[in-house]
């Protein structure tokens, strides 16, 4: 699995997830998936928590902000603040999880000025940083066909993935009547 950490323009990244049917982004809770589909809306049908997609996997999963969101919880810890295992247990599954769940390619996105300089070091040690988007650093080479999506969306509903799966197939009826219009 490459992994890489993203320091380019979120927007375009998050744009061409949406010819990519084999892409996820992850983000640690609802709050934060919440707060991210308020800005970008096209990533519904690929956006969950770290915690729903637990045993599940994509070609390329974008990982959103998984330590900035948790900065006081990480800094706690790095600071030797913490006094119970199940506090390191917690954050550090769901590091596990997310970064697990990439079969060719895991892209770290973050804001890496909000974090402290142990975490930055540890996080960033050995990854490849990718500072402008490019398709073929990040997994995103082959766009998907119509068929590729909706094989997404029944594989989601399979994986009880249901707010995702009925995402997708508006997503693919709001394209054949786009597609109708223009012919």
């Amino acid at each position: 699995v490459s992994q890489s950490r993203y320091k380019g323009d979120e927007k375009i990244l998050f744009d061409a997830l949406s010819y990519h049917s084999y892409s996820a982004v992850l983000v640690n809770s609802e709050n934060d998936k919440k707060e991210l589909l308020e800005r970008y809306k096209q990533l519904k049908a690929r956006l969950f928590t770290i915690p729903e997609f637990k045993g599940i996997q994509r070609d390329v999963v974008i990982l959103y902000k998984p330590f900035s969101s948790l900065k006081e919880e990480w800094s706690s810890l790095f600071q030797l603040k913490v006094e119970t295992r199940e506090f390191y247990r917690i954050l550090f599954n769901l590091v596990y999880v997310g970064i697990t769940r990439g079969i060719n390619y895991t892209v770290i996105v973050e804001q890496s000025d909000s974090l402290e300089s142990e975490l930055k070091h540890w996080l960033y040690q050995g990854k490849r940083i990718v500072d402008s988007f490019d398709g073929a650093k990040l997994g995103l080479v082959h766009q998907s066909a119509y068929s590729d999506f909706l094989s997404e969306a029944v594989k989601l509903e399979k994986e009880g993935l249901y707010e995702q799966a009925i995402n997708s197939y508006e997503e693919l009826i709001v394209d054949v009547a786009v597609y109708r219009d223009w012919e």
